[in-house]
């Protein structure tokens, strides 16, 4: 129902459906004419499901957590981990080093493939980092005997 000129044209529909499209070109010299014509199937816009954290874990090696998470929904995934003064990360499996042994509350936000659902969990990761080592110099006297 509508028409076009040039090289390259677009056309939206409102609605799915068969429709036929036609091409007609002429030419610049007067010499006639062509058409041809196509069916173009038109099907509904993709649905990316919403996504939800299904689970998160936290691998522990003394001060340094990595971070991982179980997610449904369609990727791929946005990820923003955020620890406040220990960083936010955006990567799937962060390794975050926290320094101190302690225990740790966070955040987990995850967006699905539209960026247009998200999700979101809090966190809470123990780490018990090892003692730090200490090297001590002893001097002891030397005790010199004759004899």
């Amino acid at each position: 129902g509508t028409y076009g000129a040039g090289e390259a044209v677009s056309h939206t529909y409102n609605q799915t459906g068969t429709y036929t499209v036609a091409l007609t070109v002429t030419s610049p010299y007067g010499c006639g004419e062509d058409t041809a014509s196509a069916q173009v199937e038109v099907y509904p816009p993709a649905v990316c499901e919403p996504v939800d954290i299904l689970t998160y874990t936290a691998q522990v090696s003394g001060c340094i957590a990595t971070l991982g998470a179980e997610v449904s929904g369609d990727p791929p995934f946005e990820y923003l981990w955020d620890f406040g003064l220990f960083g936010a990360y955006t990567e799937a499996n962060p390794e975050v080093n926290f320094q101190t042994t302690g225990t740790y509350t966070g955040a987990l936000w995850v967006w699905n493939c539209t960026g247009q659902y998200s999700d979101t969990m809090m966190l809470e990761v123990s780490v018990e980092c090892a003692p730090p080592v200490h090297y001590y110099t002893i001097y002891l006297p030397l005790v010199l005997r004759n004899g």
